[in-house]
């Protein structure tokens, strides 16, 4: 059996001829056209056993493969419509009887949303106002970005991703007064329903603190020095790196590195020896950030023992190498962070807010705030959609932020427990505020953006253009 075509021309069918690079030794059955494409069953061109179903497609045969296909025989196909139809195939009687069995086609290519919510790793509550950047693992080009809304969420859209497509992203998350995160995003994309990223990966941030350790926050392996020896070691220099990159991120916060020794020698010998790992690790630190002053070093030989290993005087104990190993570390603390912006818990540790210990925030007096447009409320600058720049968040109020921000268009508004501070008079198109944010993020408010009110109360930007719509 062979497969043929005729031309039908003035009511009569003219010759015929067989069908190029359809026909083969064995039979070639069940032709059907739908939309200029042949389809066919053979048992002579190569697949999966028996019978199998195929198309003919610029003059090249391809099998349909499975599931169309199986190890059994799969005849005659049928279509309805572009995406549903029928097939007869043996495989449900293992070659017993031929049976008709239904298929729909699923798309190839799905639109994928994501949502990507930021929360605080101690509190569990959202943060907004988070820079989120979503770059390519293998080109390193930003795909997305953009911040957090109030409820910690920001969301993205993928046009057209063949099925079966691997994301590998890696996730960039900013935000002042927390520890700057990276993470890595692996998915296969099987079908269009909306992914929730915070489900897969973790997106909570870590609020810094004074006093705060932050070897473990970094995922830092402790810093170890050979017996005796001050110079650093290869693995110290990786994990040095992790914290020049730490205190480039954050170019306000000021760290001690401290520097312990084993308790094997002199107390003033290891009091030596500390001070000079102290110094050697904290200059190559200094080397590479900003500021450098905002480094300090202090050795405390054996003084503060990780692991209980004293060896002097008659309570001695026998501790292995492994153990005085994890004596010989540095180790970093956060001595002062001089942010107003992050987590409510940016305090020393042991402190509660307000008792005046954090010597990095300042307490607004009523009287000193000259800067809140009061008295506007009734003004044609607050009435309305209107937008502004946000360019910084505290958990306290700013002491004379016009002397801060060095302008006089400062506002500031309250939300959900936290100062907001904007930028610009009440613009009344998005076009204006966008301009705006792109000359504050050129001089020196790189993670400025666009916020949206409605009269006095804040609302999201795409409120913001469906109030506008409706009143053109």
């Amino acid at each position: 059996m062979d497969i043929y075509k005729c031309k039908f021309e003035n009511g009569k069918f003219g010759q015929t001829e067989s069908v190029r690079f359809v026909n083969t030794s064995n039979n070639d059955v069940f032709p059907l056209v739908y939309k200029d494409k042949l389809y066919f069953s053979s048992q002579g061109h190569k697949s999966l056993g028996g019978y199998d179903l195929f198309v003919l497609e610029n003059l090249e045969v391809k099998s349909l493969g499975a599931p169309f296909n199986s190890s059994f025989d799969d005849l005659a196909i049928f279509f309805v419509d572009d995406k549903n139809g029928f097939i007869t195939s043996n495989r449900g009687t293992t070659g017993a009887t031929d049976d008709i069995y239904a298929f729909n086609l699923k798309e190839k290519f799905v639109d994928v949303p994501l949502d990507y919510i930021v929360t605080d790793a101690e509190s569990g509550e959202a943060i907004a106002d988070v820079a989120v950047r979503i770059v390519e693992d293998s080109t390193g080009i930003v795909l997305f970005s953009g911040f957090t809304n109030d409820l910690g969420k920001i969301s993205q859209l993928l046009d057209s991703i063949q099925l079966e497509t691997v994301l590998n992203f890696n996730i960039f998350l900013d935000k002042e007064g927390y520890i700057s995160k990276e993470v890595h995003f692996n998915h296969t994309v099987l079908d269009s329903n909306l992914v929730d990223v915070a489900t897969l990966i973790n997106l909570k941030l870590d609020p810094l603190s004074l006093e705060q350790e932050i070897t473990a926050l970094l995922g830092l392996k402790s810093i170890y020095y050979d017996f005796d020896k001050a110079n650093l070691r290869p693995d110290a220099i990786i994990e040095l790196d992790k914290v020049v990159r730490f205190m480039n991120k954050h170019a306000k916060i000021e760290v001690e590195l401290g520097s312990h020794t084993d308790c094997k020698g002199s107390n003033e010998y290891n009091q030596n020896l500390s001070n000079l790992r102290a110094e050697n690790a904290a200059n190559y630190i200094k080397s590479r950030i900003s500021s450098p002053e905002r480094i300090t070093y202090k050795g405390y030989g054996e003084t503060q023992l990780k692991v209980n290993c004293p060896c002097e005087g008659r309570a001695r104990s026998v501790c292995s190498d492994e153990e005085n190993q994890l004596n010989r570390r540095t180790e970093f603390i956060i001595k002062s962070l001089n942010i107003t912006t992050g987590s409510v818990k940016v305090v020393p540790s042991g402190v509660r807010q307000g008792q005046g210990a954090n010597a990095n925030f300042v307490f607004q007096d009523q009287s000193a705030a000259d800067f809140r447009l009061n008295g506007l409320e009734d003004s044609e600058e607050m009435s309305g959609v209107h937008y502004r720049v946000q360019v910084e968040s505290s958990a306290v109020q700013i002491s004379n932020a016009t002397a801060k921000f060095n302008r006089d268009d400062v506002y500031e508004y309250e939300h959900n427990g936290q100062f907001k501070y904007c930028l610009g008079t009440g613009l009344k198109t998005l076009e204006e505020a966008i301009k705006l944010q792109e000359q504050l993020r050129s001089n020196g408010y790189p993670e400025a953006f666009v916020v949206a009110f409605n009269n006095r109360t804040r609302i999201s930007i795409e409120q913001a253009k469906k109030l506008q719509s409706s009143q053109n």
